[in-house]
């Protein structure tokens, strides 16, 4: 028996290097790939807040170039003639702010983005410049944290006003 003891040994010793080392390249494969996930995800994300960016910035300097501020004198198709770019706007964007992986951010962007879209019919009475330079600000705020890593800021008084107008149009249309 004693021949054989070093045998059993080297070959049980052979044996758990072999799954020692395999166990290792496999947990060490997992986190790499892992790691090239969060990478991927997070280059997507940066991509998306750079695009958010770019886009809220030409809404806002589009904002800027509305008509007269009276828009209670404007005729339906200035009206329309105005907010048609918005829409081509705000469509690329919102699906840019699903991108968004914190999910108070990408909420409060999506609202921004479909408050945008919408101000123009909402806002009978009022300008829609009104709204649209403190939503794109507040959005802006909101991809600021972001990129700070905190999360969303409170809700401006702009957004929580155009959400109770956007909420009110919306269960009156129901009605």
């Amino acid at each position: 028996m004693d021949i054989w003891l070093p045998a059993v040994f080297g070959l049980v010793g052979t044996l758990l290097g072999a799954f020692v080392s395999g166990a290792a390249a496999y947990f060490v494969q997992r986190h790499q790939a892992q790691a090239a996930l969060d990478l991927r995800r997070t280059e997507t994300e940066a991509a998306a807040i750079e695009r958010l960016e770019k886009g809220l910035w030409e809404i806002r300097q589009y904002a800027q170039k509305a008509p007269d501020a009276n828009v209670k004198h404007w005729s339906e198709d200035q009206r329309a003639k105005w907010g048609r770019p918005i829409d081509e706007l705000t469509g690329p964007l919102s699906i840019a702010a699903r991108g968004i992986r914190d999910s108070a951010v990408r909420a409060r962007l999506v609202d921004v983005l479909a408050m945008v879209d919408d101000s123009s019919t909402m806002t009978r009475h009022a300008h829609p410049v009104r709204y649209i330079r403190p939503l794109v600000e507040h959005a802006l705020d909101c991809l600021g944290a972001l990129r700070r890593g905190e999360g969303a800021p409170p809700p401006d008084e702009a957004f929580t006003q155009l959400k109770e107008l956007r909420e009110a149009q919306y269960v009156s249309s129901i009605a």
